[in-house]
């Protein structure tokens, strides 16, 4: 124990000294008989506690006490005074000591007591004190992190928001933060640790503070590498990095969330659209047939048309009503494509022999030269659509395309695709229109010009019908001089090729509607279990690519089921939605969080055909 005595009289601070040094107890004792030289003392050496006397030469009352209070306001005040007055103690305790003695009063034990008390106390405050400053320092912080977070959360960018937390740190802790992308190797191995956490990491020296940011997915897509500016990070450093950290989630979240919204409201706006140009296309189109059937109808009722007059009054009608049913086809198609309700029924099937029904079906308006050179030509697709195809583009290539001029239709093969070809002689389509030539309601400005009738649907069904089955439409024209269509379908190999086929197993109805909505609108073929074991024992009989499953509601055996699945069905990609415990995250072809975004579920798609399904792909 270090201990200053200020006190005039050596006798007193004789006896003071020997109570303090009783029972073999050696404190560190220094002596004042001045004010001045005890302030002094005060500044110099670091003490324990202050035993002070009220009465010297040059203070005196409680003026000693404030004086020896403002000197040293850390250490406890002890008054040792001759004055027994209750009034003087009171204001001398009001001014800062710990506790006031009178000399006449005390005794070795009643001292040594009331200088461990007072030093308890002094420590008790002190902690009071630290604590309330380390509230009050939180308090700040707290409050610029919700100005923060205010600002985060009115960012509509995700980078935007990652830059902006860059920026925040910056501006709450100084220092230096750097930004790094997750999906690359990071320049160190604290940093490729920390991209694997689910909280801030502290450096050991906690100089250095790494945060991982989520995104989307639940997956850290990006890291903050934060150094201090001076002081080391402390717990509420960390505490409030982990809280911005969860912000951000959130925001981020939210700007995806945002996207789809507008997306969906984009998609809205443009059925709306596409319901007004819907309509007036059903009433300028569907006019002119109708017209030509009901007239030419009552002429024949009345006998108005004989020989060859009625025969060419009944092929007017029949090439009215044709029309007619092909605009019927064409928009029922459309609105199915729209809503995402439009389902193919997929199996292998011979693409050769659905091109040679289409061109026999159109070869009475024109001859046609056909030609397969292809031994295979095989694909996974629904055979009415793809005749729906082949019919739209060889019946283009005959109508805009001059009467007697010969139309080339040929089926060829690569190693990974099958190729349909279809060539004219016709009009072509100008070059500055080709990049719209597949949009909805577009017809080429010299199409248009001519008096070949047409409703800008027919490209429009046939590009979205063959992306459907995992292929694309190549044109190459010249303007006067002609148009060849090239249609490129990805070949079966080893059981792949075409469209994807994807089984969903969950037991929540709200959840699989939503899955198979997406998957339907992004032309997925797919199915839907209510539990794994029904799934299994559908893909006896079924074939399918890919399974998605819903960890959080089939948890019964999920584990077991899970190993029979890739023993089973090895060549099936499987994602898990949720926190499912049937197998580590590596082990799945990719892994959602729920809930999720349909582009969460679109690059998880991507992903695990991209680990695990061969053959993928068409080629250009």
């Amino acid at each position: 124990m270090r201990v200053l005595i200020v006190e005039d009289s050596p006798a007193d601070a004789r006896l003071v000294r020997e109570y303090l040094s009783e029972n073999g107890s050696q404190p560190e004792i220094r002596i004042a008989t001045r004010l001045a030289d005890a302030l002094e003392i005060a500044n110099e050496a670091a003490l324990d506690a202050i035993l002070l006397d009220m009465s010297l030469p040059d203070a005196h009352g409680v003026e000693a006490v404030r004086r020896m209070q403002a000197a040293a306001p850390r250490v406890p005040i002890v008054v040792l005074s001759g004055l027994e007055d209750e009034a003087i103690a009171a204001e001398a305790v009001a001014a800062g000591a710990q506790d006031y003695l009178m000399k006449s009063h005390v005794d070795e034990a009643g001292l040594r007591r009331a200088l461990r008390y007072a030093i308890e106390r002094q420590q008790l405050l002190d902690r009071l004190a630290a604590s309330e400053a380390r509230l009050q320092d939180e308090n700040v912080l707290l409050r610029r992190l919700t100005d923060a977070a205010g600002r985060v959360f009115a960012t509509l960018d995700v980078r935007a928001v990652v830059g902006l937390l860059a920026a925040e740190a910056r501006r709450l802790w100084g220092g230096t933060v750097k930004t790094y992308a997750g999906e690359r190797r990071q320049p160190d191995a604290f940093l490729n640790d920390a991209l694997a956490a689910r909280r801030p990491v502290l450096a050991e020296d906690r100089m250095r503070v790494a945060l991982p940011i989520p995104g989307t997915s639940g997956r850290n897509e990006w890291l903050l590498d934060i150094y201090s500016a001076g002081a080391p990070f402390g717990e509420n450093d960390v505490f409030a990095l982990d809280l911005l950290r969860q912000y951000v989630g959130i925001a981020i979240q939210n700007v995806a969330l945002f996207g789809e919204l507008q997306s969906q409201r984009a998609s809205v706006i443009q059925l709306n659209q596409l319901k007004d140009d819907l309509i007036a296309l059903l009433a300028h189109d569907f006019k002119g047939p109708l017209t030509t059937i009901i007239g030419f109808t009552e002429l024949l009722e009345e006998n108005a048309l004989e020989g060859e007059d009625a025969q060419g009054a009944l092929k007017s009608i029949r090439q009215s009503a044709v029309r007619l049913a092909n605009l019927a086809n064409d928009t029922l198609a459309m609105s199915r494509v729209e809503q995402g309700e439009l389902n193919l029924e997929v199996d292998p099937v011979n693409v050769a022999q659905i091109v040679q029904d289409a061109v026999e079906a159109l070869a009475p308006q024109r001859a046609l030269d056909f030609e397969v050179a292809a031994k295979d030509p095989v694909v996974r697709g629904d055979p009415p659509r793809l005749r729906q195809v082949f019919e739209n583009i060889v019946g283009n290539a005959i109508k805009y395309s001059p009467e007697g001029t010969p139309v080339k239709v040929r089926v060829s093969e690569t190693d990974r695709t099958v190729r349909i070809s279809v060539q004219d002689q016709g009009m072509g389509i100008p070059s500055d229109e080709m990049r719209f030539l597949f949009e909805r309601f577009t017809r080429a400005s010299n199409a248009k010009r001519s008096t070949i009738k047409g409703t800008g649907l027919g490209l429009y069904l046939a590009k979205t019908l063959v992306e459907r089955h995992g292929g694309n439409i190549q044109v190459q024209s010249t303007l006067g001089e002609g148009s060849m269509f090239t249609i490129v379908l990805p070949r079966v190999r080893d059981g792949m090729g075409g469209v994807l086929r994807v089984l969903v197993v969950t037991s929540d109805e709200n959840l699989a509607s939503y899955v198979l909505h997406e998957l339907r609108s992004h032309g997925l073929a797919s199915r839907r279990d209510k539990t794994l074991t029904a799934a299994l024992e559908r893909l006896e009989a079924e074939e399918a690519d890919l399974m998605i499953i819903d960890c959080d509601t089939i948890t019964s055996d999920l584990a077991q089921l899970f190993k029979r699945a890739r023993r089973e069905k090895p060549g099936i990609a499987l994602i898990g939605i949720g926190s499912g415990d049937a197998a580590h995250p590596s082990d799945w072809d990719a892994t959602l969080p729920n809930p999720f975004l349909g582009s969460d579920l679109q690059r998880a798609i991507h992903e695990a055909g991209r680990r695990h399904i061969p053959g993928g792909g068409v080629e250009a």
